[in-house]
This record gives C-alpha cells, sequence and structure tokens, in this order.
C-alpha cells in the first residue's frame, strides 16, 4: 500500500483460492469446462482461452454414438490428457514470471527463487539460457516469443545461438529486416483510421 499514490478508499480484500484441476475432466458421460475444470490464478486470466481449448478439443473428440463407437473411453483419455497438458503448460508460464525475477526484497520472492520447479520448466529455462531454444511440444498454449518475452524482460539471455546463425551474413539478415520494417509499416498506413470504423465495430 505505501507504494500506490493517494488515500486507500477501503482495506485490501484478501480472496483466498484454491488452484488445481480435476483428476478426470472427462468421465463417463460428463465433460468439466471452464472453472469447473480447474483454476490456476486470475492475472494469467487464461480461462476463457482453457474454455476455447476444451471445447475444440471435445469437438475433434466427439463419440459417434449414432454408429455405436464403442472406442470412447479412449477418447476421453487422449481428451483429459490434451487437457492436462495445457494446464500445466499455463502453470509453467505462470511459475516462469515468478522464478525469474530478481527481486529479493521481501521472504516471499526469495521463496520464489529457491522452490523447486516442474521438471519440464527447468528444463526449458536450462535450454533457453544455453541456446535460446525451447522444448515445447507443437501446439502449446504460448508460443515461443511469449516465453521469449518473459525470459528476456526478466533478464535471462541465451549463452549461445544456433551455428546457423552463423551462416548467413549479418548484412545481408539487417536488410532483410530493414525490407520487412519497411511492409509493415506501408501495411499499416494502409489501415483505415480508428474514427472510420462504424460504432459497432470499435
Amino acid at each position: 500500500m505505501d507504494s500506490v499514490a493517494g488515500k486507500p478508499l477501503h482495506e485490501p480484500h484478501f480472496i483466498p483460492f484454491r488452484t488445481g484441476i480435476r483428476k478426470k475432466l472427462w468421465k463417463k458421460n460428463c465433460i468439466a469446462l471452464g472453472l469447473a475444470a480447474g483454476f490456476l490464478e486470475p492475472l494469467e486470466s487464461t480461462a476463457i482461452l482453457l474454455i476455447t481449448r476444451s471445447v475444440q478439443r471435445m469437438l475433434e473428440l466427439f463419440p459417434n454414438f449414432s454408429r455405436g463407437e464403442q472406442a470412447w473411453p479412449s477418447l476421453a483419455s487422449e481428451f483429459n490428457a490434451r487437457m492436462r497438458a495445457d494446464y500445466e503448460e499455463v502453470r509453467d508460464f505462470i511459475i516462469l514470471h515468478y522464478r525469474t525475477t530478481k527481486r529479493i526484497d521481501t521472504e516471499f520472492w526469495r521463496r520464489c527463487q529457491t522452490d523447486p520447479v516442474p521438471d519440464g520448466l527447468g528444463a526449458n529455462i536450462e535450454l533457453f539460457e544455453a541456446r535460446g531454444q525451447f522444448r515445447k511440444a507443437d501446439q502449446g498454449v504460448f508460443g515461443n516469443t511469449s516465453w521469449q518475452a518473459v525470459l528476456t524482460g526478466m533478464g535471462v539471455m541465451p549463452q549461445s545461438h544456433h551455428p546457423f546463425a552463423d551462416l548467413g551474413g549479418f548484412d545481408r539478415i539487417h536488410r532483410q529486416m530493414q525490407a520487412e520494417r519497411a511492409r509493415l509499416e506501408a501495411a499499416v498506413q494502409a489501415l483505415p483510421a480508428y474514427r472510420g470504423f462504424p460504432p459497432t465495430l470499435r
């Protein structure tokens, strides 16, 4: 509270919550979606994304009951495995913010840097520190640029890079990037102004 300017209107209201995910999101003829499936934390705000991915997975794996499909338990198992992987990736991405912080002014922040991290996250951090790469499955929740943004924003920089990066001259790479920048700027200039949109589309 000392770091916030002005007089507080109310005392802080603490809302405790329990994080986690159901052991089985799809069990028998029931599928848990959204907060019924699990909850991690409010700041990253991935609830809508996880709902969307749940619905997509449900549609991909929906049983064909009209043909008497008997293999639906295996479909449920695959759904549960995919969604657990999504929740675990979100968990790792959240922990990444706390693990890489340089703050040590309170016991909370000191614990963030010493508490054990999930194996997958630890390996991801080590690989990025070594080569600027990630060990991430395809179609993950977060793209490599999101992981890189957090790591470099927290001051974690790779010690080396892929040797193929040395094969192309940096002058040529710089020219290509400048050309791409010019194309992006031209595309932005061609876009209509915000005020030009109908009010219903703003």
